[in-house]
């Protein structure tokens, strides 16, 4: 069992056939994966780091799924350097402690088929999502040298769990870019959207819910949590100038009566 808290990394190949002037392509990933337990904090999950003599990560749990990518504006799947959208859930399937599985959904949203240098870096980004026998999950990576393509996957049942895959892109653009240091984050999972735990901000204040506890964690509820903190805190800020205003008025009296009694 695949449990919230873990993160796992998937680090391969991606291949793609002829399109043949067909609006799709045929898409194969092999590689391996590597478990990372014991990670609610996704900024603590280092970089795939492979031995570059070997073709992968030295890991015993290996995959190889096959599916289709379509152009995302219907054009012809010739040009790799454009949008796709592939479904990623047929092939052989994934190792897990010896047992070989298989995603009944795979859904995978790449900014481009074939890895392409540019400066911006958002033209590698990879976005995902599917469901299995284990859960829900999202996942984000991104394409590099060698048409590598690396995903890192968090099993989510929480709001995320609903999201469809604009929402994953959406969201990790909102969390992927450093103010502070005027850069995006890489490895592109290192972000509070692939952390086990959510994390909002409303009206300033942060709202954390645990994805393990298995409470199902949205915006709305967390304003209605900032909501009631609000008036709380509304009315402990009204009970403190009642009864400052009724000690002022305790000591006007208090100062009236000596003054009549001299």
């Amino acid at each position: 069992m695949t449990k919230p808290d873990t993160l796992c990394v998937w680090d391969g190949i991606l291949e793609a056939g002829q399109a043949n002037g067909s609006k799709s392509v045929p898409l194969t990933w092999y590689g391996t994966w590597l478990s990372h337990e014991n990670a609610p904090d996704a900024s603590k999950v280092p970089e795939i780091r492979r031995d570059p003599l070997k073709e992968f990560v030295d890991s015993d749990m290996k995959f190889n799924v096959s599916g289709t990518a379509a152009t995302a504006n219907g054009s012809p799947a010739d040009n790799a350097f454009q949008e796709f959208r592939a479904t990623m859930a047929e092939g052989e399937g994934y190792d897990m402690k010896g047992v070989r599985h298989t995603d009944q959904e795979h859904e995978i949203l790449f900014g481009r088929l074939r890895w392409q240098g540019s400066p911006d870096k958002r033209n590698q980004l990879l976005y995902g999502r599917g469901k299995n026998e284990f859960g829900t999950f999202i996942s984000v990576g991104w394409m590099r040298p060698g048409n590598r393509a690396t995903l890192a996957r968090r099993y989510v049942t929480d709001g995320r769990a609903d999201w469809k895959l604009d929402q994953v892109r959406e969201n990790l653009l909102k969390d992927i870019y450093d103010q502070n240091r005027d850069t995006m984050i890489m490895p592109p999972w290192q972000i509070p959207m692939m952390n086990a735990k959510l994390r909002y901000f409303v009206k300033g204040r942060e709202v954390y819910k645990h994805a393990v506890v298995c409470i199902v964690v949205d915006l709305v509820e967390a304003t209605a949590w900032c909501a009631e903190e609000e008036e709380n805190r509304r009315r402990r800020s009204k009970s403190r100038k009642n009864n400052n205003s009724n000690d002022r008025a305790q000591r006007t009296k208090e100062r009236n009566t000596q003054e009549e009694k001299l």
